[in-house]
């Protein structure tokens, strides 16, 4: 069986589109495995003021935060993915087990050199691991009354086929029947990835993002693969000492997992950029029908799961008990990961999850500002079967 790599497609990324959305015809020609997003060398460019010029702080998510939002949409209006640039970062390390690629790094001479920042006593560089803990904003260089060019390396992997062994539960997408198979790249306006510094000006973002597929043409038409879905939603209104907030989950599908960010605006700081940060949540719990705890867990013991999960691994530059900050993971496949774990959420007559926070004085990454929200979004992954397992379930 052939499985080949291709380009498929490029988007633009300049100064005066970001914020905008760009959209790509895919090829309708073949069973596609994997969709991925490259853009290598793009730059972020600042001319700093002339003597008190500092240089910019970018977000702890860069560059995966200029995405604000990946789309992928088939048929007009069914979206099989629909997540930002860092929750496809987060998807991605708990997918592989191993941070997406990215660095951040200026060039003199023909040499690159990372960015690095120091980070409770370590100092960590601008690359994947660096940059995948999540532990910090790294700062432009200072260059007072001169133009500053950081460059920037990232590589998104999007899977659309999912390893559990039930036939059922086979996912990769087959474009070749569809009227539509669209990928949409919505960037984030600019000024939401950094903060400024003293007197800067003139910022400015480029790059040529490539679009690749992993998949083949010689699959026999008809066969009844199942969709892997993942939808971003954000648990708005909760606020900081909050017991048991309820946040309801859309159902009628079956559910694989559900990843949680967890973010702050700090004191005095940024009221645009945020800072992820694990004194936000305290415990999430998952129920079913409302009688029924599915899940009851406190944040920091999901995260150490997660490290346990992956190997018990952590990179050299975590400084933190994570595998990524402000980030954790809750699986409903921990056992064997078949398609008999999957949570069937249409059987259900409420599914939510109870979300309680901690007072703002707990954070642990910089002091919170008292009189802001905190952030608070979930990814959800869910599988639609490819195939009618009986007549309650759902399935196409």
């Amino acid at each position: 069986m052939a499985i080949r790599e291709r380009q498929v497609g490029s988007i633009s990324l300049t100064t005066a589109n970001m914020g905008t959305v760009q959209r790509l015809e895919l090829p309708k020609d073949a069973v596609y495995h994997t969709l991925g997003l490259s853009v290598k060398a793009g730059t972020f460019g600042v001319t700093e003021a002339s003597s008190t010029g500092t240089g910019p702080e970018l977000d702890s998510a860069f560059p995966f935060c200029l995405i604000k939002s990946i789309r992928l949409i088939r048929n007009g209006s069914d979206y099989v993915v629909q997540m930002s640039g860092r929750a496809a970062a987060a998807h991605a390390f708990f997918a592989n087990k191993s941070h997406p690629y990215a660095r951040m790094y200026t060039v003199s001479s023909n040499t690159e050199t990372l960015l690095t920042i120091t980070d409770r006593g370590l100092t960590i560089p601008a690359n994947s691991q660096g940059i995948g803990a999540n532990l910090g904003k790294f700062v432009v260089a200072t260059s007072a009354g001169n133009t500053v060019t950081t460059y920037w390396d990232m590589v998104l992997e999007i899977p659309l086929w999912l390893g559990l062994d039930d036939a059922a539960m086979t996912s990769l997408i087959d474009a070749r029947g569809l009227s539509s198979w669209v990928l949409e790249i919505e960037t984030d306006v600019l000024s939401n990835c950094y903060i400024a510094g003293t007197g800067n000006s003139a910022f400015t973002c480029t790059g040529t993002m490539n679009v690749y597929s992993v998949d083949q043409d010689n699959v026999k038409a008809g066969v009844p693969f199942a969709t892997y879905k993942r939808s971003f939603q954000p648990i708005s209104g909760i606020g900081y000492g909050a017991t048991n907030y309820q946040q309801l989950l859309p159902r009628g599908n079956f559910y694989k997992g559900i990843c949680f960010f967890a973010r702050k605006y700090r004191n005095s700081g940024s009221t645009v950029v945020t800072d992820p940060d694990d004194g936000i949540i305290s415990t999430i719990q998952n129920r079913i029908n409302t009688q029924m705890s599915l899940k009851t867990v406190a944040w920091q013991d999901l995260q150490a799961k997660n490290v346990v999960d992956s190997g018990g691994r952590q990179n050299a530059f975590n400084t933190n008990a994570a595998v990524k900050q402000g980030v954790a993971y809750l699986s409903y496949t921990s056992a064997n990961d078949t398609g008999k774990e999957l949570i069937p959420s249409y059987s259900t007559d409420v599914f939510d999850v109870l979300v309680s926070t901690n007072a703002y004085t707990s954070a642990q990454n910089g002091a919170t500002s008292s009189t802001t929200s905190p952030v608070i979004e979930m990814l959800i992954e869910e599988v639609v079967p490819g195939q009618t397992i009986d007549s309650a379930k759902p399935y196409g």
